[in-house]
């Protein structure tokens, strides 16, 4: 990782550890937790974005899954299935 880890940073008057780093499009990224090392916030960080896009892509951006109005256990299950192997 490219960056800067800080471990116990200040913020806000709470000890966070804070990663500071650049995304693919150059932008600048600053993550601040408390969960756990700075060196492992990012790879973290990542699994959590990864998992936001799938459900973003589901619901508002993509298939609008709210819209269905399916309520049987085991038919959501299933087209979750399906919709996440798409």
């Amino acid at each position: 990782m490219t960056g800067i880890l800080v471990d116990q940073a200040d913020v806000y008057g709470l000890p966070m550890n804070v990663v500071l780093t650049r995304t693919h499009d150059r932008e600048t990224l600053i993550i601040a937790s408390n969960a756990g090392p700075a060196d492992c916030i990012l790879g973290g960080y990542r699994k959590r974005f990864r998992i936001e896009c799938v459900f973003r892509a589901l619901k508002s951006q993509g298939f609008k899954l709210e819209h269905t109005h399916m309520t049987l256990h085991v038919s959501l299950e299933r087209l979750l299935c399906l919709l996440t192997l798409a």
